[in-house]
Formats: C-alpha cells, sequence, structure tokens
C-alpha cells in the first residue's frame, strides 16, 4: 500500500462512517452527497486492500467495522487530530500568538510605560516568548544585523541599509545639575552654558543620540565640554549630583532618579528626543509585528 495516496479526507470519512454505520448520514455529516462519500470509502478500502466495513442490509442498510476498520480507527483519529492541531498551530502562528521573538531596549523606557506593556503582551499572547535585553542603541543596531533579537527600541536611531524605523514617540530632553550648582535656583540663560563641564554618554553607546545632543547645543549658541561620559543613566546622574557637570537627560530618566539633581528651566529652550522601533527589514515576522502594534500605544509628544 502506498500511504502517501492516502488523503485525509478520506480519514475523515471513514470516521464520520465509523460513527454512523450509515452511509447516508456520515456523507450529510461530511457534506457532500452518498455516491461521491462512498467512492471515497471504496477509495480507502482499496487502498489497504481490505474492506473497513461489512454492508448489512436488513429493510436499513447498515454497515458494521471489520477487524481492519477496527484496526484503523484509533490511528486515523489520531491523524485527523495531528492535522487539526497543525493547522490551529500555523494560524497562531500566522497572527503573532505563537512563535519567539528577542527584544532589545534602552534602559531608561523601563521607568515609563514599556514594562506594563510588555506583561500585558505577555498575558495576551502566552504563546509567545519574549527575550528582553536592556543595552544602548549602537549595541542594538549591531545585535539587529547579527540577528540576536528581531526587535529594537532606541533613541535617535540613525538610518542604516537593511533596516526599517518607526517613530513610536517624542520625548522631552532636561537640562539637569547639582542641586548645589550655581547655576540651580535661579533662571538661566543659554549663554551661562558655555564652557560649562557636561556628563554625557559616550559616542560607543549611541552615536546618533550623542550626535543630536551636540546639534541641540549648537543650536542654542553653545558646545557641551564633555569631562566625564557614561553609558547608563543613573550613572550620568549620578556623576552629575556628585558635582561633576551639567547634563543632557530625557524625562524617563528622570523618574526614579535618586541622584541629587535639579532641573535647569531655560525660558524659550525645549529639547526633545524621538525613540524609534527598529527591525532588518529582511525578515517577516507576525510576533514582532504584533509588539509594534502594542507598542504603538507608546506615542504621544511627551513622556512626562
Amino acid at each position: 500500500m502506498d500511504a502517501s495516496a492516502i488523503e485525509l479526507r478520506h480519514l475523515r470519512h471513514f470516521l464520520a462512517l465509523a460513527e454512523s454505520l450509515h452511509f447516508g448520514r456520515a456523507a450529510a455529516a461530511v457534506g457532500i452527497a452518498q455516491p461521491p462519500f462512498s467512492q471515497s470509502i471504496a477509495r480507502l478500502e482499496k487502498l489497504v486492500g481490505h474492506p473497513l466495513f461489512e454492508r448489512r442490509r436488513s429493510g436499513v442498510e447498515r454497515v458494521a467495522l471489520t477487524d481492519a476498520g477496527r484496526a484503523l480507527l484509533g490511528p486515523a483519529r489520531q491523524v485527523v487530530a495531528q492535522a487539526a492541531q497543525a493547522i490551529e498551530t500555523a494560524r497562531a502562528a500566522g497572527q503573532g500568538e505563537l512563535g519567539t521573538l528577542g527584544l532589545g531596549f534602552v534602559a531608561s523606557l523601563a521607568a515609563g510605560e514599556l514594562p506594563a506593556l510588555l506583561a500585558r503582551f505577555r498575558l495576551a499572547r502566552p504563546g509567545v516568548t519574549l527575550t528582553i535585553s536592556e543595552m544602548t542603541t549602537d549595541p542594538m543596531l549591531a545585535a539587529l544585523h547579527r540577528h540576536e533579537i528581531e526587535l529594537g527600541l532606541g533613541r535617535e536611531v540613525a538610518a542604516q541599509s537593511n533596516v526599517q524605523t518607526r517613530l513610536l514617540f517624542r520625548e522631552r530632553l532636561h537640562l539637569v545639575a547639582a542641586g548645589g550648582h550655581p547655576l540651580a535656583g535661579r533662571v538661566a540663560g543659554v549663554a551661562d552654558l558655555a564652557g560649562q563641564p557636561f556628563v554625557l554618554p559616550p559616542v560607543s553607546a549611541g552615536g546618533s543620540f550623542r550626535q543630536h545632543l551636540s546639534e541641540l547645543c549648537a543650536a542654542s549658541g553653545f558646545i557641551p565640554q564633555v569631562v566625564q561620559e557614561a553609558t547608563e543613566w543613573s550613572t550620568v546622574l549620578a556623576f552629575v549630583g556628585a558635582g561633576f557637570g551639567l547634563s543632557i537627560v530625557p524625562q524617563s530618566a528622570l523618574s526614579g532618579s535618586r541622584a541629587e539633581c535639579t532641573v535647569l528651566d531655560i525660558p524659550g529652550l525645549e529639547w526633545w528626543t524621538s525613540v524609534f522601533a527598529c527591525w532588518r527589514a529582511d525578515h517577516d515576522s507576525a510576533v514582532r509585528d504584533a509588539l509594534l502594534e502594542t507598542l504603538g500605544e507608546l506615542g504621544r509628544d511627551d513622556f512626562s
């Protein structure tokens, strides 16, 4: 017998007849006319090489399973159930309800709505495995290219070949100083920032973001004199609080900070940073697309 010649419909028809033991009712149950149903059963019996049903006529046509039919019953049920499960698994994967996803994000986003959104995503899609890593923007892009993550959330993501981006939200940047800094407690003008020492993230952590900060300062009429670099915003703020210098930090980085820092409000001076989702253009992922839809709720004009 060539088992590959057996079609799934043959087994479904066999199971319908094995349950009802009546050709007419079985054909109606699977939604086809009796002649093609009978032909399907005959085809299966020919492939098996033995009758699967014993035909009995006693006024009303009924059938009974033969030894071969009884032997086929259990395996046929398993095959049909497995086929249904395979279809359901494929459907779930296609809808982003099943699969794995590596996510990288800049640490400051953890102070906002991101953790709650990710928790809700996990609860709604228990078949999805999320691997979440904190990383700065440039290493995030490198991880994307190495296929170590499928989605990144970074600041001022520079255009790169084979990388698609989507703006998630804009966030206000604040000028901060130590609590006892001479500029604290009074209105400072931009001219007062010239020559001031600054603590900023290194270029290696996020070259585009560092460049963005430098361009904002240059447009405001001064060049930041960087005396100390730190990768994590908590470390930046700790150095600022210790008196190393000023810094420019996103609103989210200030949330929950224990550093002794104060925000310097300069009239007419507003700085912003943009947070982007980024992913490889040559890789399709239903899970990624589903998470992107959820992350769309981060979109707003301020993170405060």
